[in-house]
């Protein structure tokens, strides 16, 4: 299925929550939903025609780059619109609501997730 986001719009398929711990406990839902980062990460599935994802390693912005789908994003909380497709939650939000992007997750040298700011 091909999803297409029109003007400043993207598409993000957010993380899921675990429903059962590493020990096997179950749990529930209300706490899923109070300890909910994962409500704030997800994947860049489709970025509209107008929409600007500009991030910079820098403060000079000479190591800017774009967003590309695929790549792992934090975006505002309670932005945009969820919707569900095929038992999938997607949320549809505004280019400005992607807050950074996280690089770095699958590099060995790097213990911790390198996060870059838009600009």
């Amino acid at each position: 299925m091909n999803l297409r986001p029109e003007g400043e719009k993207v598409i993000v398929k957010p993380d899921t929550a675990e429903k059962i711990s590493s020990g096997g406990i179950i749990i529930p839902d209300l706490a899923r939903d109070q300890q909910q980062t994962a409500a704030t990460r997800g994947e860049l599935i489709a970025i509209g025609p107008d929409a600007r994802l500009r991030f910079s390693d820098g403060a000079d912005g000479v190591d800017a780059f774009e967003a590309k789908p695929g790549q792992r994003v934090i975006f505002s909380k309670y932005g945009g619109s969820s919707i569900r497709i095929d038992r999938q939650e997607y949320r549809i939000l505004f280019d400005k609501d992607i807050v950074c992007l996280i690089t770095g997750e699958e590099d060995e040298e790097y213990s911790k997730p390198r996060i870059s700011i838009a600009k």
